[in-house]
């Protein structure tokens, strides 16, 4: 009885009448129910139960092509307004319970699963781990530069603490998915509820008038203080000195890239921040909560002005919460002027000569031509765009699935080696046998 929230059902499963009805508890799930020969009812073979949950490479493939075929379908139905599951109305709650802003910048905790957490001791993993990097800082020596740079950046920017009972320096192995026991910091986090904007719709808005206008944050997460309780869960290592006998520690004193919960807390403080200025800034404050995706802000506007007025008091709301926004690109060299100080972008980033093409959310976009562009990688596929190799199944996946269309504006161009890979599927061919083997013939009307 000591343990009886062990034992407490969290969810179930219930079939038939009769059938047996699984139950989740914080010990795993449970299967139970009748399974007597001699009961009235009962089937007249017992149920008898042995699950063994395995995926290997094929299947994440399998289910990779799944997902990448449903995005044909995306923007033709808006989403509705799901009811949140136990766990995201869990988190949604320790949000605004645990979240506030204080001295300019806001501070928030961990999304825990239960009340009472308590993690396995790792650091003897944390150590085999930290040996393996330091192995591979002495085969590449300007990965271990940038990393002892980017440690006294942190330190500068106190988004680290030292220990002080242990002097030295750190060497960064922190990874929340990392497992001990059969437990990892990200096992025992929520995700929290999803309240981005999908992704189309941004990019949508982003095309719908004639000044265009990008940005995005600053280090974001990073942005966002994790409350001192929390922060000693997000221990690491890192060692200056090749001498040294162990290690020293550091605590992360701020939100990392690691956590589970991470992107879903960064959303919430942003959101929170804007929804503070949403009377004075209605126009700032709407981009904000519409036009953000993670830490980049897609917009467009009729008129330079415009742009200019928006950029302004973007920029303002996002300081009172502690963040900076960075790297502007625009469409028009005038606004990238008044942005940035010049009319080009460090973050250029040229398909050719003449082009002048930024990234933004995975797509190319030529800001002379304010045009998204599409490129596929000859040097990579030169052997099989020549003729000259038979494609395999993984080939022809690698193919379609390099090139990256979430708006479908060239699906007329990728329509035809969409049916040839559902060809290939229903041939039963292997994922590394020449589709010839089995597809001899077959020939495709849209070459």
């Amino acid at each position: 009885m000591d343990n009886a929230r062990l034992g407490h059902a969290l969810d179930s499963r219930e079939g038939k009448e009769n059938e047996p009805i699984a139950t989740k508890t914080r010990l795993g799930w449970t299967i139970f129910g009748t399974c007597l020969d001699d009961h009235p009812k009962a089937s007249t073979t017992p149920f008898s139960f042995h699950i063994c949950s395995h995926t290997n490479g094929e299947d994440e493939l399998h289910v990779a092509v799944k997902n990448y075929f449903s995005l044909d379908s995306l923007g033709i139905t808006v989403p509705g307004k799901e009811l949140l599951s136990v766990e995201d109305e869990r988190a949604s709650k320790i949000l605004r319970s645990n979240t506030f802003l204080e001295n300019g910048r806001y501070t928030t905790s961990l999304l825990w699963k239960y009340d009472d957490v308590r993690l396995p001791n790792n650091k003897a993993m944390a150590l085999r781990r930290h040996h393996c990097l330091l192995k591979r800082m002495e085969r590449e020596p300007e990965l271990g530069e940038i990393l002892k740079r980017k440690i006294s950046d942190y330190l500068r920017k106190g988004y680290i603490l030292f220990n002080a009972n242990k002097p030295g320096k750190v060497r960064i192995v922190w990874d929340a998915a990392a497992a001990i026991a059969g437990t990892s910091l990200n096992s025992v986090l929520l995700k929290g509820p999803d309240k981005l904007e999908p992704l189309p719709f941004v990019l949508y808005k982003f095309r719908e008038r004639r000044i265009a206008l990008s940005g995005d944050i600053e280090e974001m997460f990073h942005q966002v203080k994790m409350n001192e309780e929390d922060q000693q869960s997000q221990r690491f290592l890192f060692q200056d000195d090749k001498e040294a006998v162990e290690p020293d520690e550091y605590v992360m004193t701020v939100m990392t890239f690691g956590a589970t919960c991470s992107p879903c807390s960064a959303h919430f403080v942003i959101n929170e921040n804007a929804d503070r200025f949403a009377e004075d800034f209605p126009a700032a404050a709407e981009a904000v909560r519409k036009n953000h995706y993670v830490d980049d802000m897609l917009v467009s506007v009729n008129s330079e002005a415009e742009a200019l007025q928006l950029a302004k008091d973007v920029l303002f709301i996002h300081q009172q919460g502690g963040f900076k926004m960075r790297s502007w690109i625009s469409n028009s060299s005038t606004v990238m002027q008044a942005l940035n100080g010049s009319d080009s972008s460090d973050r250029n980033l040229d398909l050719n000569k003449e082009a002048v093409v930024e990234k933004v959310l995975g797509m190319w976009w030529n800001i002379e031509s304010d045009q998204f562009q599409f490129k596929l990688s000859k040097r990579r596929h030169e052997d099989l765009l020549s003729g000259v190799k038979i494609p395999t199944k993984r080939e022809i996946l690698s193919m379609l699935m390099s090139i990256y269309d979430p708006l479908g504006l060239i699906a007329n161009f990728l329509m035809p080696l969409k049916l040839l890979l559902q060809e290939v599927w229903r041939s039963g061919v292997t994922w590394d046998e020449p589709i010839l083997a089995r597809l001899s013939s077959w020939k495709c009307s849209n070459p």
